[in-house]
């Protein structure tokens, strides 16, 4: 029987974990396991790689990206220590939406532009 193979660019799983699993912005060890959320992992490994840059600046950029999502981008952009971060974050800081956050077992409700604040004043 033949083999078929196909590659996936990594930028391509990137975007799409981006999009479905960005439910909870969570930075840390969280829930009773105290084990970082899937995104917060998939963010650090991105930023392991060459093109780390382009792919956060396109998560942000996507109208398909969770906002939870997009600021896991906003982080990682802020790890790189990103000279133009305040920029790239306007929509956030504008934005009027919810996301849900996890500090610890604790699960709460905060606006979007808070944590986007925060995380441009290195609170995260």
């Amino acid at each position: 029987f033949d083999v078929i193979v196909t590659t996936i660019p990594l930028y391509a799983l990137s975007m799409e974990e981006f999009r479905r699993e960005g439910s909870k912005f969570s930075i840390g060890g969280v829930g009773f396991a105290g084990r970082p959320a899937a995104l917060e992992v998939r963010t650090r490994e991105i930023l392991g790689q060459g093109d780390a840059e382009a792919v956060l600046l396109s998560v942000l950029n996507d109208g398909a990206s969770s906002e939870a999502g997009k600021l896991y981008a906003l982080w990682g952009l802020h790890q790189m220590k990103y000279p133009g971060l305040e920029a790239v974050a306007q929509p956030l800081l504008a934005s009027k939406e919810d996301v849900g956050t996890m500090s610890g077992c604790l699960m709460r409700s905060q606006k979007v532009a808070e944590m986007a604040k925060q995380i441009i004043q290195k609170e995260y």
